[in-house]
């Protein structure tokens, strides 16, 4: 059925209970969908005029990656950039306490410099996590600082570079995130502070890695390595079990449909 009248409806992100769905809208002054002017929040998906809108701008790259919802109802999402300046603000789905945590633009992580925010995930109701691209990097293959903000204190601590956001266990108590050069696949512990390598392969890239639903194994793509064609070598599906640390091979990749998954709740 079709719910919305609006032009240039775009990029929904259902809440977690399902109960609530963001997307980005334009009016005919602003038609751009890489600069949509509005976003607005669903309350109620069986009443139409429960919409509440903020009023941008903000950066949507048709959606993906810059609006996040918490278990708990709350929902973060990127500003447009203005200066040399980035922001995410978090607030409750009626937008009455919406409020700035969060500035990207020329920070210091790790000695890079990082320029602009390319993702943003919660990791339980504690935590934001935070995927940055470095400065002046662009057309070298992205290079990523991976961050996690604590919503108390709104510090920051940096996981890794580079660094690409995976999965979050369900609980919030662990993040999935590439790791090291050639690209490993590793799992940071929120409440100890250890990182952990899941795959210590020097001749594959792995990527896209996501927890099964009970959070028992991690599924994810290894790329192969500089010296392989795509043809030769082609991407791989895997799964690890992590209990035992063992991965086993699920399919090879002939049809250019491995990129990025999500498992089924």
């Amino acid at each position: 059925r079709k719910v919305t009248d609006l032009q240039n409806a775009f990029g929904p992100v259902w809440s977690a209970d399902g109960s609530h769905v963001a997307f980005f809208s334009n009016n005919e002054k602003a038609p751009s969908m890489d600069y949509p002017d509005n976003l607005r929040v669903w309350l109620n998906t069986q009443n139409m005029s429960s919409l509440k809108t903020y009023q941008g701008p903000m950066i949507s790259e048709r959606g993906r990656g810059v609006v996040a919802w918490s278990n708990e109802g709350s929902l973060a999402y990127i500003v447009e950039k203005q200066g040399d300046k980035q922001r995410i603000h978090l607030t409750d789905p009626q937008f009455t306490a919406a409020k700035e945590i969060y500035v990207e633009g020329n920070r210091d992580m790790l000695g890079y410099k990082t320029e602009s925010i390319n993702n943003i995930l919660f990791a339980g109701p504690a935590h934001l996590l935070i995927q940055s691209t470095l400065l002046n990097d662009y057309g070298k293959g992205l290079t990523f600082i991976v961050s996690l903000l604590d919503l108390k204190s709104l510090e920051m601590i940096t996981l890794a570079n580079p660094g690409f956001i995976g999965g979050v266990s369900k609980d919030g108590s662990h993040v999935l995130y590439t790791c090291g050069d050639p690209a490993d696949l590793c799992e940071f512990n929120i409440k100890t502070g250890h990182e952990k390598n899941l795959t210590q392969t020097p001749a594959l890239k792995e990527t896209a890695a996501v927890y099964s639903p009970n959070g028992k194994k991690v599924y994810a793509v290894a790329y192969p390595p500089v010296d392989c064609s795509e043809e030769s070598c082609p991407p791989a599906l895997f799964v690890i079990d992590l209990s035992t640390g063992k991965s086993k091979l699920l399919r090879h990749e002939t049809d250019g449909s491995l990129r990025y998954g999500l498992t089924a709740p």
